[in-house]
């Protein structure tokens, strides 16, 4: 194919289908992949506030509900606004339509005190059930929170890819 400029391209009169080939130049060397493939390396980023900014946290289930396309989780990730104080760290369970993502041989996410991620949790989470469905219903839980009540702002992020 001849190098094009986009303005002289004919449109599209039917949608595409994911079987399509585009080419892909990388160090030099092109080479062909479908739209499928291409779609299925860009990572899936859905990051939901839980609670307000400045409200300390309260333990609770199902503290937000939402929905997510099909995906599979390949990081979960939470943050604070304002890092917990004490002895007991923040702990946070995600639920994927009722289901503990942990629950199968995972390990839950956590922010440990003095801290605002838990990318720096002494014990990383480890996704027990990677697999999202789509329209999934996401729901999120506080387990416990930090010993001296200070810890605000909590957000979750899923990160995955395209299922």
């Amino acid at each position: 194919m001849a190098d094009s400029k986009i303005s002289a391209l004919t449109a599209a009169t039917e949608p595409l289908t994911g079987a399509e080939q585009i080419a892909v130049v990388q160090s030099a060397t092109t080479k062909m992949v479908d739209l499928d493939g291409v779609l299925d390396i860009i990572p899936v980023n859905v990051t939901v506030a839980v609670t307000d900014e400045t409200t300390v946290l309260t333990t609770g289930t199902n503290k937000i509900t939402f929905r997510v396309p099909a995906m599979t989780l390949t990081e979960v990730r939470a943050s604070l606004t304002t890092a917990g104080t004490g002895a007991t760290l923040v702990a946070i369970t995600v639920n994927v339509n009722g289901v503990n993502i942990w629950s199968s041989g995972g390990t839950g996410l956590t922010i440990d005190a003095g801290e605002k991620t838990s990318t720096t949790a002494a014990t990383p989470n480890v996704i027990g059930i990677a697999a999202v469905p789509d329209d999934a219903e996401i729901t999120v839980d506080i387990d416990a929170i930090d010993t001296n009540n200070v810890a605000t702002g909590l957000k979750v992020a899923l990160i995955g890819t395209r299922a």
